[in-house]
């Protein structure tokens, strides 16, 4: 009899490709420039957070062609925990502890692109079936 013990070995380009793609910058970045010309408010801050957020999804199915909705949610929850994280007026909020949002953004950076299981999909990126730069 043969002992063979499977072993399953951890991919970390894939990790770190996944985590990538898992971060919607093009977002972020709308939202840091946002808060420049926003006041430094706790209402205005939300506000844009409401918009960043429904723009999410948007950008990603329409705009970078993902194809895959595990993906757009996960990017914008993703979303939504930088913006807990970044701080900024949120700080203000009665129920805001400073050690919380960094907790969760470092939790969800380290689990979800590790555990994720997201399919293939079939893409229209082009006649050869390869995928657009931002679809996992």
């Amino acid at each position: 009899m043969s002992d063979t013990v499977k072993t399953t070995t951890f991919d970390v380009s894939e990790y770190l490709q996944k985590l990538v793609k898992l971060i919607p910058s093009e977002v972020i970045l709308l939202y840091s420039a946002a808060l420049a010309f926003m006041p430094g408010n706790l209402t205005a801050q939300l506000v844009i957070i409401g918009v960043c957020t429904v723009l999410t999804p948007l950008y990603l199915l329409f705009g970078a062609k993902v194809k895959n909705y595990v993906q757009v949610v996960l990017s914008t929850l993703s979303f939504v925990v930088y913006s807990f994280a970044s701080g900024g007026a949120l700080t203000t909020a009665p129920w805001y502890q400073s050690w919380i949002p960094g907790l969760v953004l470092m939790l969800f950076t380290f689990i979800v692109p590790m555990f994720v299981k997201i399919p293939e999909v079939a893409t229209t990126a082009s006649k050869s079936g390869t995928k657009a730069w931002r679809q996992i």
